[in-house]
């Protein structure tokens, strides 16, 4: 019988346990990420996600080897090996669809990075009003090299997914899409058009210039 209660008295601490701790084990943060609230809550905050464009564009989808691999695939200055299991054969053979994964991986990367430099590029006056006067400069600074980041990561998605600007005589010919607001939650997951090459460089023109002047 005392058996038995002990075994009681344990299931109904468990029960406690769990009950009162359910929030917590359910709630947890992932550790790798922030999220939007906190990244644009101080000036260090902000400056880690400024450098957070810098690390995506370092990724291996990225600068770190597709920008600089595909354009060579693409041409006869380079071609697939089988001692890197023959990736980038639909390049390497100009059989590339838009489906190929190495397409797939890059157009997503770049898209990210458009992603979180328009999220910094929105909370810029939220910023403002959080960080002292002596921190103002830097946060000036911080904001200009998202504009110039989006810009660069545009011109990019010009020349890879795209034709010349020059195609047509004046740029109508579709681009890439242009998406310029933060991306938060899934609702506001959107899939826009494509764009015409007039508005994609004339929107890098528009942030290059407001990388400028600040």
């Amino acid at each position: 019988m005392r058996i038995k209660n002990y075994s009681l008295a344990l299931v109904l601490l468990l029960a406690l346990v769990t009950s009162s701790c359910k929030k917590s084990f359910t709630d947890v943060r992932p550790q790798q990420s922030v999220f939007t609230t906190d990244v644009f809550s101080s000036l260090g905050t902000a400056r880690a996600a400024v450098n957070g464009l810098y690390s995506q564009m370092q990724s291996y989808s990225y600068y770190g080897r597709d920008a600089m691999v595909i354009p060579e695939v693409l041409s006869d200055n380079a071609t697939r090996s089988v001692r890197t299991g023959n990736r980038y054969t639909g390049m390497n053979t100009m059989t590339h669809t838009a489906t190929d994964a190495n397409v797939g991986r890059f157009w997503d990367q770049l898209y990210r990075v458009v992603v979180n430099a328009n999220a910094i590029i929105a909370n810029e006056e939220k910023l403002k009003g959080i960080v002292a006067p002596l921190e103002l400069p830097e946060l000036t600074q911080l904001i200009g090299e998202a504009y110039a980041v989006r810009a660069m990561v545009y011109f990019d998605l010009a020349k890879f997914f795209s034709r010349p600007i020059n195609f047509t005589a004046d740029g109508s010919h579709l681009c890439v899409p242009l998406v310029l607001k933060p991306v938060t939650t899934v609702s506001e997951v959107t899939y826009p058009p494509r764009a015409t090459a007039k508005q994609v460089y004339d929107q890098i023109d528009l942030d290059l210039a407001a990388a400028l002047e600040r």
